[in-house]
């Protein structure tokens, strides 16, 4: 399912990343581009389910761990090409029964606009079942495919 966001939408994005990015002097692993993109996905799967974005920033947590009260904890990705994948960089040691992954995809970003395509989620639970150890490079991270989300919009 396909969300265009507007230049507002994208400027605030944006400016939230940096906002986010600036709180967290302690590592360098938050990319305000992948904050950005993280935030688009988020705005996108708002205008999907009419929940709010949580606009916060949590000391040394990200965005708190949910990014909305239904329990979804959006992914984007920015891989263009076949066999998109949701992925995460560690299994959790805990499991949160109420989380679920959703998988979104960045589709075109122009001056103006940007496309969010929401594919799909599954539970975190789930994942951690299905999830495969994959490496690329000196990159590894837990994957599934399109294949293994349980709800596709």
């Amino acid at each position: 399912m396909k969300f265009t966001l507007t230049k507002q939408q994208k400027d605030e994005a944006l400016k939230w990343a940096h906002d986010v990015n600036k709180s967290k002097p302690w590592t360098n692993s938050w990319a305000v581009d992948n904050l950005k993109l993280g935030r688009y996905g988020e705005i996108a799967y708002s205008m999907m389910t009419s929940l709010s974005t949580d606009d916060g920033i949590y000391l040394n947590k990200g965005d708190g761990g949910f990014d909305f009260s239904d329990g979804a904890d959006i992914k984007t990705s920015s891989w263009k090409g076949p066999d998109v994948e949701l992925k995460l960089g560690k299994l959790p040691k805990k499991i949160d029964e109420r989380k679920k992954l959703v998988l979104a995809q960045l589709v075109d970003e122009t001056p103006d606009d940007v496309t969010i395509n929401l594919i799909g989620n599954i539970s975190l639970t789930t994942f951690c079942e299905k999830a495969t150890l994959r490496t690329r490079g000196r990159s590894s991270w837990y994957g599934v495919g399109v294949e293994d989300l349980t709800t596709l919009y």
